[in-house]
């Protein structure tokens, strides 16, 4: 995988003009396509059966993108399991991307200088601080670097010990510590599953923009979907359904997250006691069922 900028590389066009689609359908990854550990894992072949159907569902015409938190190195597996051959996927909500058919990823250019100075800065700030070096944030690197699952590229996450919450781990020991760092005012924090901490400025709903116009999705022209499970998933379902589109939620989504969607006339709730790839299933085949009404 090979950083690019916009400028040198404006690959995503190429990729779109040679296959329109007749649907798209965008996932979020954790908690939508990915399940964590902590809840009801589906057996492999449950796994390997949904994987096949959202092959089917590529291959009839209709295409597949994610929008995720996660770094893009992670998308090479994914993109391989799903057996999607196209298209731009966003990653690190929308500060960085990966080509699907040319295999290769770049940061967006205005976040090349963060990502190679300020970044790495932080990183170390941190690391020493926290005494974590080499255990929760990788390195990064630029330029001939290879890349393995996990790297961050522009993020940073932080994973808390066991015995905390994210949320308890940040107020009890990072937040007095991140008052302290001199760049604090460059980045934003989140808490999730774990902490990321992001420059000011990228959000899932900055990375919806991005991927619709790095695939040239018009949803008011190729019907499209948004599926996703948790409450800062809320702006990118806002965007893309004031573009036209619509927003799913899975039945393990977070409350918010549900009401926002049961709100909307374009919005798809699976029912709560859905199983969890089945939740996916009912909001596709809902979507697919009603796209031409």
């Amino acid at each position: 995988m090979t950083f690019f900028s916009e400028q040198e590389h404006p690959w995503e066009q190429r990729d779109t003009e040679r296959e329109r689609k007749t649907a798209w359908v965008i996932f979020d990854l954790d908690g939508v396509l990915i399940r964590w550990p902590r809840h009801h894992l589906p057996n492999e072949q449950e796994q390997a059966n949904f994987f096949a159907g959202l092959q089917s569902l590529h291959e009839s015409g209709v295409g597949i993108s994610v929008l995720t938190n996660r770094p893009p190195a992670a998308m090479q597996i994914l993109a391989y399991q799903l057996g999607v051959n196209h298209g731009v996927w966003v990653t690190e909500s929308g500060g960085s991307a990966y080509n699907v058919s040319e295999h290769k990823g770049r940061v967006l250019t205005k976040w090349i200088e963060t990502a190679v100075t300020d970044i790495p800065h932080m990183r170390s700030f941190l690391e020493q601080s926290l005494d974590i070096t080499g255990r929760n944030i990788p390195a990064i690197q630029f330029r001939q670097a290879q890349f393995e699952p996990g790297m961050g590229w522009v993020k940073t996450v932080i994973v808390p010990p066991e015995d905390m919450s994210p949320q308890e781990y940040y107020q009890h020991t990072l937040s007095p510590l991140w008052n302290t760092y001199p760049y604090a005012s460059k980045f934003t924090i989140g808490i999730g599953k774990a902490i990321d901490i992001d420059p000011v400025g990228l959000s899932k709903s900055a990375g919806m923009n991005s991927l619709l116009a790095l695939n040239d999705i018009d949803p008011h022209k190729v019907p499209t979907l948004f599926i996703a499970d948790a409450t800062r998933d809320i702006p990118a379902g806002t965007t893309l359904l004031a573009q036209g589109g619509f927003v799913g939620a899975v039945g393990n989504a977070s409350p918010d997250f549900k009401e926002a969607v049961s709100s909307h006339p374009r919005g798809i709730s699976a029912p709560t006691d859905t199983s969890y790839h089945g939740s996916v299933i009912h909001i596709v085949n809902t979507f697919l069922s009603g796209r031409n009404a």
